[in-house]
């Protein structure tokens, strides 16, 4: 049960911490690096609003869990996922549509090459919202 935890989160922390090495090797620029981490920040500044319930959702799923109230486990998961929807897709497809206007706007000149990456990195408030709830607020308390 402890190597179910300890792999995934083993590699995504390399993934996090060789990311920007890997992209540096590959293009041999220290610009496109740039370029990824400006679009990461954006992305990661907006998943954090949608991945912000989480923290406050595993005690009281866990403690319900323990009772073994699981309609009451169920129906705070579904609260969830309503939540990551409700704010996930928005913000996704906001980001989507917005980023060529914003880029330029907020970075100003010479940050073109943000604009395709921060579209892409949108997808990742979904993904990592829903892993979130399903990771994070379900599995980890039932321990599984």
């Amino acid at each position: 049960m402890v190597w179910s935890l300890f792999v995934p989160t083993i590699a995504i922390q390399i993934y996090t911490v060789l990311d920007k090495t890997m992209i540096g090797v590959i293009t041999g620029s220290s610009f496109e690096n740039g370029y990824y981490e400006q679009a990461i920040k954006m992305s990661k500044m907006l998943l954090a609003v949608v991945t912000a319930l989480g923290t406050v959702m595993v005690p009281r799923i866990g403690s319900y869990f323990a009772r073994g109230e699981m309609d009451e486990v169920r129906r705070l998961m579904y609260r969830g996922y309503r939540f990551v929807w409700f704010l996930g897709i928005p913000l996704c497809f906001g980001v989507i549509v917005t980023a060529g206007n914003f880029v330029p706007w907020f970075f100003g000149p010479g940050y073109e090459k943000v604009v395709p990456l921060l579209r892409i990195l949108s997808l990742l408030i979904l993904a990592i919202g829903v892993y979130n709830v399903t990771g994070n607020q379900y599995f980890i308390p039932m321990k599984r």
